[in-house]
């Protein structure tokens, strides 16, 4: 999200803890035009304990970042962080997925989502499928993705993990951090969130800011 918020005119900071991430976002920075390039800043932190010593109008969180917060306690250490750096009425938007029980219950001895696709290295034609467990008491769901050359080479499997959070549990979580939900809706069309919805997408204010909504908050 970084490169296109910089061509929008927005000045970034764009914090991960990996440094091939960030190897690979200022690769991508080295080959924008000047202008561009200096709008973004990249910085290597934690999720659950960054510190930046200065306060953002708008802080993201995008594409189910914080399901990889496993518990509680990692979950707040992020909402203090975030609140920490939001300006006086500054934003915080986030995307996490919305959990489908149906999916949660599904055999972990079978395999899904079986498809065909082109890898786009090798430009071999390779089978992708996915199996899973869920364990209802941490709500967390251990994806297993298995990736098949169609010529018969060897599988290869990627281990995800998850953690699933429910709508009224993930407000009441942020309440508790200190952070009040002003918009929540069920994709980026800005759609009602309710059943069928794929996503929960998120815009809060500190519980301590302004009660003035945001003029256009899926923006």
């Amino acid at each position: 999200m970084s490169v296109p918020l910089a061509r929008d005119g927005h000045r970034v900071v764009a914090l991960d803890q990996s440094q091939p991430m960030l190897d690979a976002l200022e690769a991508r920075r080295a080959r924008l035009p000047a202008a561009v390039r200096e709008r973004i800043e990249a910085v290597r932190g934690d999720l659950r304990d960054f510190a930046l010593r200065r306060r953002f109008p708008l802080v993201i969180a995008a594409f189910n970042v914080l399901e990889h917060l496993y518990t509680r306690v990692e979950l707040e250490a992020c909402l203090r962080a975030v609140r920490r750096h939001l300006a006086p009425d500054g934003l915080f938007a986030f995307d996490v997925q919305l959990p489908d029980p149906a999916w949660l219950a599904r055999d972990p001895d079978r395999r899904w989502a079986r498809t065909r696709f082109t890898h786009p290295t090798t430009g071999k034609r390779v089978w992708y499928s996915t199996s899973h467990d869920y364990d209802p008491v941490s709500q967390i769901a251990v994806i297993r993705l298995y990736y098949q050359p169609e010529d018969g080479g060897p599988e290869r499997a990627v281990l995800l993990s998850q953690r699933k959070y429910f709508p009224a549990e993930l407000e009441a979580l942020l309440a508790h951090s200190g952070l009040r939900v002003v918009e929540r809706r069920g994709d980026f069309q800005g759609a009602p969130l309710g059943p069928g919805c794929e996503s929960q997408v998120l815009v809060c204010r500190s519980s301590t800011g302004s009660a003035k909504k945001p003029s256009n908050p899926r923006r």
